[in-house]
């Protein structure tokens, strides 16, 4: 039997401007072969490093789902029954909490290119972490389906 739809499903991915970086950035490698192997080594090293670029851009793309009754971020997973309150964040707060307020012993799954994010408290007694503070392009959105899910039990 195949698996429900995700409640909710989305990537950490970068925003254009990001994806433009990693273009130029990388196709600037090109520059280095270009007294080595003229106009070959140019056009093959922009490629090559533009490639390279937006490999890393997409492998450091995390995902975040909600479904069977759990949350995935990244590579990590808790059952929503051990999630305690959602708080959605605006940047500044966001920024803080990365930053100057972190407790080193959340999980955090951010990724610094979304400002927006979403602190989940971890309510299980027997779990060290304290929170989990996610990156989101859309923390209402996600905050929301974690209460939907809530409800479903």
């Amino acid at each position: 039997m195949p698996s429900p739809q995700p409640l909710y499903r989305e990537r950490l991915a970068p925003t254009q401007w990001w994806w433009f970086a990693a273009i130029a950035i990388g196709a600037s490698f090109g520059l280095v072969l270009a007294p080595i192997a003229g106009r070959p080594g140019l056009v093959l090293g922009a490629m090559a490093g533009a490639g390279v670029g937006i490999a890393i851009l997409v492998f450091t793309s995390a995902p975040i789902e909600l479904s069977d009754g759990s949350l995935r971020a990244g590579r990590a997973r808790i059952p929503v029954a051990d999630l305690g309150s959602v708080e959605v964040l605006d940047a500044p707060r966001m920024s803080r909490l990365r930053g100057p307020e972190i407790d080193p012993r959340a999980y955090l799954c951010q990724r610094g290119w979304l400002p927006l994010g979403l602190k989940v408290e971890v309510a299980d007694p027997d779990d060290p972490t304290p929170y989990w503070l996610l990156s989101s392009h859309h923390p209402d959105l996600l905050a929301e389906a974690i209460e939907v899910q809530r409800r479903r039990g």
